[in-house]
């Protein structure tokens, strides 16, 4: 069952978001447009914020490439009938035009085999993409996952 949630935790939103200082606010939006997209299981929305080339690195360090991602987190959201996000971040730093973030996330999705609990701990990396910037990279340093009725 881990396995089926592992990647859920890049669900980086925020019902409650806490940016801390130093975020730029191109960031800060971003994240807010993301929660949106969360809250409202808009899955159309929700894969736009990933950039093509886009991976997430597990913490034993596995990556898994965006198309793995997605046809993992997609059908989750697809099957929840609510998604309750919390994120805090804890600063950011900017280096050759990626902006990585380090974030302490925790997501309840309520489907109809109950309410699943994720916590991550990480880094997003944003990166300006065209005209817009998109998540290019997700390392976890932690990935909890509590299934509950």
């Amino acid at each position: 069952m881990k396995t089926k949630f592992l990647f859920v935790g890049l669900i980086i939103i925020a019902s409650s978001l806490s940016i801390a200082e130093g975020v730029p606010k191109v960031i800060q939006t971003r994240y807010v447009a993301l929660q949106k997209a969360m809250s409202a299981l808009n899955t159309k929305a929700f894969t736009d914020f990933f950039a093509p080339d886009f991976i997430v690195v597990d913490p034993s360090g596995k990556p898994t490439k965006r198309d793995d991602f997605l046809g993992q987190v997609v059908p989750m959201i697809k099957n929840s009938t609510k998604a309750e996000p919390v994120m805090k971040h804890l600063g950011s730093t900017t280096r050759s035009g990626i902006v990585d973030v380090k974030f302490d996330f925790i997501l309840k999705l309520t489907g109809k085999n109950g309410t699943t609990t994720i916590h991550e701990v990480g880094v997003d990396s944003w990166k300006l993409v065209g005209r817009k910037w998109l998540m290019v990279k997700t390392v976890q340093t932690k990935f909890d996952v509590k299934a509950g009725k």
